[in-house]
């Protein structure tokens, strides 16, 4: 069942909301986890923020510009997750 078709400004805050929460995976370190959370709730607040605005402000496109220019502030600061390689995997025997 199809639903209303999405305006372009909707869909450009739709763009800008999972660009803020999609974050790469912290590496392994205790450090890079807790600043993962932490980068991670900011986002998601932020993009609290910008919904609740165009529910209250209706101004789709200002929220949208809103949430990027906070995003481009909270940048990833962690070291992110790399798989490793053959030759970093621990031996059988070690």
């Amino acid at each position: 069942m199809a639903g209303p078709e999405l305006t372009e400004p909707m869909r450009g805050l739709l763009a800008a909301i999972a660009e803020a929460l999609n974050v790469p995976l912290p590496g392994h370190a205790d450090v890079d986890e807790q600043a993962y959370n932490r980068l991670l709730a900011k986002r998601a607040d932020l993009a609290q923020i910008a919904t609740s605005s165009v529910l209250r402000f209706d101004d789709t496109l200002a929220a949208a510009a809103w949430l990027r220019a906070e995003c481009a502030d909270t940048p990833v600061t962690y070291t992110v997750y790399r798989p490793r390689t053959a030759e970093q995997q621990p031996s059988a025997g070690a």
